[in-house]
């Protein structure tokens, strides 16, 4: 068994919305039959600009799942800024060799 980094970034924007932004991402493994080290997740939000945020990210060792919020500014409010978030998911993976030999037998 080999372990492998993994990094994924999220970026979600309101700009130009008319409503506030709601959405649920899914990062699974990068390779198939892969499994995630659960205690090496990583979720790590930036917020760029206005109201954003992220719920509880919800981890198994399959995938992690993030839910992201960004507010829209077509309130017209004078100083509002729509919400803007850079969110980085990162985890350790493994595969078992068997797996690795099939996937990469694939490809």
């Amino acid at each position: 068994m080999s372990t492998q980094s993994f990094t994924y970034t999220i970026h979600q924007d309101a700009s130009g919305s008319e409503t506030d932004i709601t959405r649920s991402y899914t990062i699974p493994a990068p390779v198939p039959g892969a499994r995630m080290l659960e205690y090496t997740v990583g979720v790590a939000p930036h917020v760029l600009r206005g109201d954003a945020h992220i719920d509880a990210p919800v981890v198994s060792t399959e995938a992690v799942g993030v839910t992201v919020y960004t507010q829209c500014a077509a309130s017209g409010l004078f100083g509002h800024h729509s919400g803007e978030i850079d969110v980085r998911v990162s985890f350790d993976y493994w595969v078992a060799d068997s797996a690795a030999a099939s996937w990469m037998a694939m490809s």
